[in-house]
């Protein structure tokens, strides 16, 4: 098996909690001064390596892609964790995939008012970045195509099924995904006057984050790289996020909405990536290969080192042992097999225009979709695309 197809970014430690229970992590190693985690994809033969930036910003991600670039070959880099919503068509624990990323900030401009010195406005410019033509293509067939349609409808039922949001204040529908424009920049948003704004600026923007400009930028140029944005929507960027960062699950912990909607994203992501359409890239000619124990999904191992009862990342006992059961003989050679394994070294997303495999029309348009035996109401122009669950129509698009 060769080394690591995706690199994830998730911002910050309560994301990665909830990244954590479903990329189960294999073990930990420390590269350049930074932390890498490795893990299996669920179902699938495929490695990845994770990095947690600790803080939020464009800046801390663009260093943590470059990272994760440089020290490994990966074919994908995904910033995943949360977002807030732009579009009143999106609910709070829905996930978006970016279509398109606009960095808002980018070159825009601080005007004074000539009759008022101490007031002032920004006028927005903005970079805008997009994943490549079939990745798009993909993302917005995912919830048609036979083999994976099932694979939608049963992450929805699940999420809804096990969301620990106490009553009263827990979702009564299926989260639903979206994939639309995503807005990002440095700054933490909570106001309903700036979110406005940012609409006016691009009214088909449904979701605001604050890191994937800056992966977007590092990854830029890198032709064997891909670049996913997937975000889980905890709050709508308004004034009352205080308030509904502080609802709680069952257990009365805070913060319910937040790890919701994360754990959404990771496992819509995962089921993405098991699908045997996903369109993979072929790393780059010269990447080492590492061998990476293959585990059942849920049941993986970590290295020795990180078999602590300490619950910080990488620092887990094996599923086993988790659930009391004895760990497996098998399970011991895995773990000595984990915390052998190496990871490869080496180069990753394109500005402006979809980054194509060489030979491909980069301003061409994306291939048509297939027909479907009936027929939906078309998405109205200024809305968000939205895939809606198995007990609704799934053909519209």
């Amino acid at each position: 098996m060769g080394g690591p197809r995706v690199g994830l970014i998730v911002p910050l430690p309560e994301e990665y909690e909830s990244v954590e229970g479903v990329f189960d992590v294999l073990g930990d190693d420390e590269q350049g001064g930074r932390v890498y985690y490795r893990f299996l994809v669920p179902g699938t033969g495929h490695a990845g390596v994770l990095t947690v930036v600790s803080d939020m910003g464009p800046e801390n991600a663009a260093l943590a892609a470059a990272d994760l670039i440089g020290e490994f070959r990966v074919s994908l880099v995904v910033v995943i964790g949360l977002a807030a919503a732009l579009s009143d068509d999106i609910a709070l624990g829905d996930v978006v995939i970016g279509s398109e990323i606009v960095e808002y900030l980018n070159e825009g401009k601080i005007i004074g008012d000539a009759k008022d010195g101490t007031r002032f406005d920004l006028a927005m410019a903005g970079t805008n970045w997009k994943p490549s033509a079939r990745l798009r293509t993909y993302v917005q067939n995912f919830p048609h195509r036979r083999a994976s349609r099932g694979a939608l409808g049963a992450w929805a039922e699940s999420a809804l099924r096990e969301c620990r949001i106490a009553p009263g204040k827990r979702p009564s529908t299926p989260p639903r995904l979206h994939f639309t424009k995503i807005a990002t920049g440095g700054l933490v948003v909570a106001s309903t006057a700036f979110r406005q704004r940012i609409k006016e600026h691009d009214r088909k923007l449904g979701a605001i984050e604050m890191e994937a400009g800056g992966a977007a930028l590092a990854a830029y140029r890198k032709e064997h790289v891909d670049l996913l944005v997937v975000r889980g929507i905890s709050d709508r960027a308004e004034h009352r996020k205080t308030a509904t960062d502080g609802t709680r699950d069952v257990d009365g912990r805070p913060a319910a909405w937040r790890r919701y909607a994360v754990r959404n994203a990771a496992r819509l992501l995962a089921a993405m990536l098991a699908d045997p359409h996903f369109p993979w890239r072929e790393s780059p000619a010269g990447a080492v290969p590492g061998p990476v124990a293959s585990r059942p999904p849920g049941d993986l191992p970590i290295s020795p080192a990180s078999a602590a009862e300490d619950p910080r990342p990488g620092h887990r006992k094996p599923a086993r042992e988790r659930d009391g059961l004895p760990v497996t003989a098998a399970e011991a050679a895995g773990l000595t097999a984990a915390a052998l394994a190496g990871f490869a070294v080496g180069a990753g997303a394109e500005h402006h225009h979809h980054k194509d495999p060489p030979g491909d029309d980069h301003h061409g348009p994306l291939p048509p979709e297939p027909a479907y035996p009936h027929t939906a109401p078309e998405t109205p122009p200024d809305t968000t695309t939205t895939y809606e669950t198995p007990q609704a129509d799934l053909g519209s698009f």
